[in-house]
């Protein structure tokens, strides 16, 4: 089955969102957390 551009598009964009949301979140956390220690 052909893949619509639109699907495509919005799978794309909820992925890339979720993984950008949890990089920050796990970037933060090092940044924060490493010289509390």
């Amino acid at each position: 089955p052909r893949v619509r551009l639109d699907q495509l598009l919005r799978q794309g964009w909820t992925t890339l969102l979720t993984l950008s949301i949890a990089n920050i979140i796990i970037a933060y956390f090092l940044v924060v957390g490493i010289p509390a220690i």
